[in-house]
């Protein structure tokens, strides 16, 4: 199959290059006063900032230390692209993070622990209420809304087995080498809940994914189980939702990552080492088509 390579060291470079220029901007910043550790505790920081389609809005994170609970705590905010007042959804909550707009701009899905198991929510206007689109067992790590705003696509591990909860309780939870590795999979659940398709991916433990653009196959990077030594096992798989046909892409010594449609569906672009074993070797993007062919 076609592969194309870029190496990406230089966006390193200019990495390194900058940093200094961030750390100068720091201190410009703290002026007269002192850096202390409380000082620097109490900064709020700013990620996962999320620009709507039409360009109008955006949504980001706020980070803050909770020296009460000894943890951060996280706050969706959502402001004019323009400027303008910046707002919280209704009814926020200190674990509610990864903000991700629909296509059409006017849901906000998100992460949220708030019932105890991080599950995706959804916020449909300005002053809409959060909705729990997920009932995941096991904590939701990622997601992503299909391009037509129906469906929800997200990855978790499998649940901890009821044998094992229950010898748990009795203190019997040793670790054995090689026993118990939850896998994480692929999930697919219509925007109004219900009962979630599984991707079997092989059953191969999924790392990421990405919807195709008309929504009707989704491609994801895979690795054969959660065993650390398979991290660098990773390759490029490709899904047809409908028939649940599996297409390999990508199969090669090393990791093939982060794998992601282009906006007419014909190419996958994704982050690989190449089809070689290195921790430190080069990082290339690569593209191979849809389909395989």
């Amino acid at each position: 199959m076609p592969l194309s390579f870029v190496p990406t060291r230089r966006a390193f470079r200019l990495i390194f290059r900058t940093a200094p220029i961030v750390v100068s901007a720091l201190c410009a910043v703290a002026g007269e006063k002192s850096w202390t550790l409380d000082a620097l505790m109490n900064l709020k920081t700013i990620s996962d900032v999320e620009l709507t389609t039409d360009g109008t809005k955006v949504a980001y994170v706020v980070h803050r230390v909770d020296s009460l609970r000894n943890t951060y705590d996280s706050e969706i905010w959502v402001v004019p692209a323009l400027g303008g007042q910046a707002r919280r959804p209704a009814l926020p909550h200190v674990s509610d993070r990864q903000p991700r707009w629909s296509a059409d701009g006017q849901g906000l899905a998100f992460l949220s622990g708030r019932e105890g198991v991080t599950q995706v929510y959804v916020v449909t206007g300005a002053s809409g209420t959060p909705r729990k689109v997920t009932a995941s067992p096991a904590d939701v790590e990622s997601f992503q809304w299909s391009p037509d705003g129906g469906r929800i696509g997200y990855l978790a591990v499998d649940p901890i087995p009821a044998q094992v909860l229950e010898r748990r309780k009795t203190g019997d939870d040793p670790i054995v080498a090689g026993e118990g590795y939850r896998y994480m999979r692929l999930h697919v659940v219509s925007l109004h809940g219900g009962q979630p398709q599984v991707v079997e991916a092989g059953g191969r433990h999924v790392i990421s994914f990405n919807w195709a653009p008309d929504g009707s196959k989704v491609v994801y990077a895979a690795q054969p189980t959660p065993k650390g030594r398979d991290q660098f096992n990773v390759d490029i798989y490709e899904t047809d939702l409908a028939s649940a046909r599996e297409t390999p892409l990508v199969v090669q010594p090393g990791q093939d990552l982060s794998p992601a449609y282009s906006p007419d569906g014909r190419w996958i672009a994704f982050h690989s080492q190449g089809g070689k074993l290195s921790w430190f070797g080069e990082r290339y993007v690569g593209v191979v088509a849809s389909g395989g062919e």
